[in-house]
């Protein structure tokens, strides 16, 4: 079974591991989520990787929810 790390490291967006964007691509992302596009590319990969794995949760719980209106 994967550990939660395993997945944090392994988060892509759209089919491609946030690790293989390039800087530009990193920032557009964040830009879209009205996030900071300022540091180091390591940074910016920590905080763009932490927003989508909120989003995930997000949209997971929300699925769940909706499971258990009907």
């Amino acid at each position: 079974m994967a550990s939660e790390e395993d997945s944090f490291n392994t988060i892509t967006l759209k089919g491609t591991p946030v690790t293989e964007l390039k800087v530009t691509d990193i920032k557009r992302e964040l830009d879209k989520r009205g996030l900071s596009k300022s540091g180091s590319k390591t940074q910016l990969l920590e905080r763009l990787k932490a927003q989508l794995l909120l989003e995930k949760l997000q949209q997971d719980a929300a699925q769940s929810s909706g499971d258990e209106l009907e």
